[in-house]
Parts: structure tokens; sequence; C-alpha cells
């Protein structure tokens, strides 16, 4: 499927955020000592990765 310029820039965007946020809470899950919130820090990290994975889907992008 083709999209236009703009829709595949946001495309990218959207799939740089997605990334962007996986690291930041993985980040936050290192720092964090109880083991509760580490563990749901985790799991949003790993759920933003697969965002992200969903968009280069669309984008082709690395």
């Amino acid at each position: 499927m083709s999209y236009s310029l703009n829709a595949q820039k946001l495309m990218l965007e959207f799939q740089q955020d997605e990334l962007n946020s996986s690291l930041i809470y993985g980040h936050f899950a290192k720092m964090v000592k109880d083991e509760k919130n580490k563990k749901v820090l985790l799991q949003i990290a790993q759920d933003e990765a697969h965002h992200a994975a969903i968009w280069k889907h669309y984008t082709q992008a690395a």
C-alpha cells in the first residue's frame, strides 16, 4: 500500500515515539527497587516495543 509523504512522516514519528517510550520505561524499571513496580514498568516497556514493531510493519523502517 502506498501512503502520502505526510502519512509516512507521521507513521515514522509514531514508530520513534513508541521506541523512545520503550527505552524510557525500561530505564525506569532498572532504577526502581520495588519488584512489583519494576515488573509493571518492564511490561509497559515491552508493550511499547510491540507498538513500535507494529508501526515498523507500515513504515518498513529499522
